[in-house]
């Protein structure tokens, strides 16, 4: 069993939740578990990812963070789930994206909520120990 890193990026009532493997197949490939939390609604999805998608992510939202300027978008190929947290006036930050049952076909949940900057230290961090641990496990 691989070690799984919790990325949770919004509070308790609305936020993303991202389990991710600390090692990926030998092609650069892992299978996430993503929970998707709304005011109204609630999903659960194992969509595939790329070892890359989450260093694009990761450098995205680090810069997001540091500057309060732009996007950080998570968009694996099969665009199974894809999102983007998009910096907003006064510190806020726009949380958006989808999910489909399948990869790109059968339902689809969209969703969108705002947060604060200080929400992102978090995540960030969490991220920053995967890519670490990606690297180690390479």
């Amino acid at each position: 069993m691989h070690n799984m890193q919790i990325v949770k990026i919004g509070l308790n009532s609305e936020f993303l939740k991202l389990e991710i493997p600390s090692e990926f197949s030998s092609e650069g490939w892992a299978q996430i578990s993503a929970e998707i939390n709304t005011n109204n609604f609630h999903g659960n999805i194992s969509p595939w990812i790329e070892d890359a998608d989450v260093y694009n992510f990761f450098n995205s939202l680090e810069e997001l963070y540091k500057s309060l300027k732009g996007t950080a978008s998570f968009e694996p190929r099969e665009e199974q789930f894809t999102f983007k947290l998009e910096a907003k006036s006064g510190g806020h930050i726009e949380v958006a994206g989808a999910a489909w049952s399948e990869a790109c076909y059968g339902s689809k949940l969209e969703f969108c909520f705002l947060l604060d900057q200080t929400f992102l230290s978090e995540p960030l961090k969490r991220l920053e120990l995967l890519v670490s641990q990606l690297k180690a496990n390479a």
